[in-house]
Formats: C-alpha cells, structure tokens, sequence
C-alpha cells in the first residue's frame, strides 16, 4: 500500500512539473513564429496575457503566463516571446520563481556546453551571461520585497537570444 501511494506521489508531482518547459522546448519556441508559439504554450496551458505590437526600431512581444490567478495576474512562470518585424531577431524571456526549476534550467545551459562570459552584481541584481556555439542565456536574479508581508521572494530571468543578437545589442551596452 505504501509503495502504491508513493507511486502516485511520484507521478502526480510528475504530471504537475511537466506542465513547464525544457529549456530545448525554450530554445525551439524562439525559432517559431508567433501562431507555432501561442497554439503550442496553449497546448500546454499558458494563458495568453499581452501583446505590444512594434515597429522598425522596437521588438514586437507577446506574455503568456502558466497557472495565472483568476483575478490577478500573479503566476506560477512568465514567458515573454519577442520578434523584430524587420530582421531575424528572436528573443524568448522565461520568468520564473521556483529555485530547484532555476538549477534544472542552469544545469541543463551547463550542460550543452555553454560558459560563462561575463557575471556580476549590477542595481541589486546578479547578472550571468553563459554563452554556447550559437545562442547566448542571459539569467538575472532579483529579489521583491511584497509590501504587505515584509517578506521577499526571489525572482529567475532567463533571456535565451541568438549570439549574433546578443553582439549586437548586449555586449557593449554591458
């Protein structure tokens, strides 16, 4: 009996986790178009949040979030999808707050290969850059202090951009 229900422990925690993306799922939706990413993120129960439409000197983007309150719009993750109407530019930023979710996404960028090129503390909020053959993951990590509890959570970005982006835009802005 034991053994039955930490099997369905296993695998409940199993169905809720997957729930979230892999990083390559992370890297595949940044070479979509916006519909591939939106049916795909729907399939997998993101919600729709916002859209700002851009123009020749500004990148368009979309939110989405995954498991969204009702009535606020307080999420589990947040992931941001940006496109440039007039290059190849494609940008995928990932919000999250669970630390173990933080490590998996850091292991995994370690994994494939990437280094580190550039770290340090900047406005109170630790800057990595980790750098592989073609994409650059630029995480920050930040602290929010909520107003009404006095306590602080911490807050994960991952911004994953193609190196030539990144030369272009973040490297000597840094």
């Amino acid at each position: 009996m034991k053994r039955i229900f930490i099997f369905l422990l296993f695998c409940f925690s199993l169905t809720n986790y997957s729930q979230n993306l892999s990083l390559e799922e992370l890297i595949s939706l940044r070479k979509n178009d916006i519909a591939n990413v939106e049916e795909y993120l729907s399939l997998k129960g993101w919600t729709f949040l916002s859209s700002e439409e851009g123009d020749n000197e500004s990148l368009s983007g979309v939110a989405f979030a995954y498991k969204k309150e009702e009535y606020s719009d307080d999420a589990e993750s947040f992931f941001h999808y940006y496109r440039s109407d007039s290059t190849d530019v494609r940008r995928i930023n990932l919000q999250i707050f669970n630390t173990s979710k933080y490590n998996s996404y850091l292991t995994r960028i370690k994994s494939f290969g990437c280094k580190l090129i550039d770290s340090g503390v900047f406005d109170g909020e630790i800057k990595k850059t980790y750098q592989g053959a073609t994409t650059t993951f630029m995480i920050t990590i930040k602290n929010r202090k909520d107003e009404d509890s006095e306590s602080t959570e911490t807050i994960y970005h991952i911004a994953i951009i193609d190196n030539s982006d990144y030369f272009l835009s973040f490297s000597e802005s840094e």
